[in-house]
């Protein structure tokens, strides 16, 4: 389940499911801390080549549910095929603007989540499965 700021309530449910959104893998450096105050420009340790690049989700992907008083955002899945190693990935994020080339996520954080477990990378065809799931309580 992904950390949400309150500008997620606008980017997913006030302003409704239409925004685009880029989902963004942290790679693996240590990562900052997740938390209140927390900015897309704090986590800048995207995987580096190897085929990466960042996902673009469209607005019309996501459907909401809602039930007592909790609405949950669910996007399909998210495929990342890798054409060699990066290392451990520790999570991902969600943001309103697409990263440059091994920059850091650009934008409004929208949502992040790490991993119960990092996800290593070791070799040509591996791949990380993701399903961003957002709850807005």
């Amino acid at each position: 389940m992904a950390i949400t700021p309150n500008i997620c309530r606008q980017d997913l449910g006030l302003n409704g499911l239409n925004r685009t959104l880029y989902i963004n893998l942290l790679g693996t450096a240590a990562m900052a801390t997740i938390g209140t105050g927390s900015v897309a420009g704090s986590y800048v340790n995207l995987p580096a080549g190897s085929g990466y690049a960042c996902g673009t989700i469209a607005g019309t992907a996501w459907a909401a549910t809602s039930a007592g008083g909790t609405t949950t955002i669910l996007n399909g899945t998210f495929v990342t095929t890798f054409t060699g190693s990066v290392g451990n990935v520790q999570g991902y994020c969600l943001t309103t603007s697409v990263a440059g080339t091994f920059a850091g996520p650009q934008g409004t954080l929208v949502a992040i989540e790490t991993f119960a477990t990092a996800q290593m990378v070791s070799a040509n065809g591996d791949k990380i499965n993701v399903i961003p799931t957002v709850k807005l309580v």
